[in-house]
């Protein structure tokens, strides 16, 4: 099975199909023991990755914080400053090689990909010209950290591990309902990873991505989610303040309450090996 387009195609929409999901993950996760941690918080402040300085969630808040400003103030108008930009990102991004750079001719379809980011509000559905230009044949895995330095608070960065979390919350989630919910719009492709870890395996039922259509549906998909979950976790107290918000001295000033780079970090530090 595939995941499926959403009509119409809308954040609101999403929402409004995932919120028991939504609700569910961040309940799971925020009560759950899982390989010793427990809560959002923890795995969040437990992050070690790219961008990472010092190897820490604050240093991937440092990390992030300082592509998106550098991206601000870049002049990328220019397809040739367009993709070095792009490939400073991709490959600087936890030692990536030389490798997964992509080529100028590469730059005009990510330009379209971004235009469709910038234009996306939560209640005005997508058009078929705008779904098609956001599959920029680039793989998922790697241009996705772009979209999130594009911004950080609305896109996620959409690689094996985070993919891997997502699919096996969902996993645990269908087996508690004893069918499988959404199936069309939570079956989350899981891009190729470097170097598993041992008993890492896709969970079953969950395809494959890499570049084309799912692999950017999928990234969309997970954005809206993560934004939904940022916003239950924002609108109570019992879930605690992450430490953006708790020592906002210590951070750049990314938006400091829960938002989606919060959770793609910590959902990132939860695919790390299997649960």
């Amino acid at each position: 099975m595939a995941l499926g387009l959403i009509e119409p195609f809308c954040y609101e929409r999403y929402c409004t199909k995932t919120l028991t999901f939504a609700d569910w993950v961040v309940n799971y996760v925020q009560r759950n023991q899982i390989r010793g941690q427990t809560g959002w918080i923890s795995w969040f402040t437990s992050f070690q990755g790219g961008w990472a300085v010092g190897k820490s969630g604050q240093g991937g808040v440092l990390g992030r914080a300082k592509y998106h400003t550098a991206l601000q103030k870049a002049t990328i108008s220019d397809d040739v400053c367009l993709i070095s930009f792009v490939n400073q990102i991709i490959v600087g991004f936890h030692g990536m090689s030389e490798r997964s750079a992509y080529p100028l001719s590469f730059a005009s379809y990510i330009r379209k990909s971004l235009q469709v980011l910038q234009c996306e509000t939560a209640n005005s559905p997508w058009t078929p010209q705008q779904i098609s230009d956001l599959d920029d044949g680039c793989r998922i895995a790697a241009i996705s950290k772009m979209y999130q330095i594009f911004d950080p608070h609305k896109w996620t960065i959409y690689d094996s591990r985070v993919a891997y979390a997502l699919a096996r919350l969902v996993e645990l989630f269908w087996a508690q309902n004893h069918i499988e919910v959404n199936a069309d719009l939570l079956r989350f492709p899981i891009p190729s990873r470097r170097n598993p870890p041992k008993g890492w395996i896709r969970p079953k039922g969950f395809p494959a991505a890499g570049s084309g259509r799912q692999g950017h549906l999928a990234f969309v998909y997970a954005s809206w989610l993560l934004r939904q979950m940022a916003e239950i976790l924002r609108s109570n107290p019992q879930y605690g303040y992450p430490p953006t918000v708790q020592v906002p001295d210590t951070y750049y000033p990314l938006n400091p309450n829960w938002q989606v780079y919060h959770l793609e970090m910590a959902l990132w530090m939860l695919g790390d090996q299997p649960f």
